[in-house]
């Protein structure tokens, strides 16, 4: 059984198109990760840690002490 020539270059077509496609695929889903990670760590994180610092300066005040008497059992 000999394979048609016809047959095969279309066969040969179309894989090659599905790996190009499959190549492309995974080059764009690579750099959409990173730059989601750079985005991350160049504006999302340091904001958080802002904010989180912030409220930690807030609640160390010596202005601020605790008010409530001791229970007694």
């Amino acid at each position: 059984m000999k394979k048609s020539p016809i047959k095969s270059a279309l066969i040969d077509k179309l894989h090659k198109g599905f790996v190009c496609t499959c190549i492309a695929v995974t080059i764009y889903g690579f750099s959409a990760i990173g730059l989601f990670y750079y985005r991350y760590l160049t504006e999302v994180k340091p904001k958080k840690l802002l904010e989180n610092q912030s409220l930690l300066a807030e609640g160390s005040s010596e202005v601020l002490k605790d008010n409530v008497e001791t229970l007694k059992l």
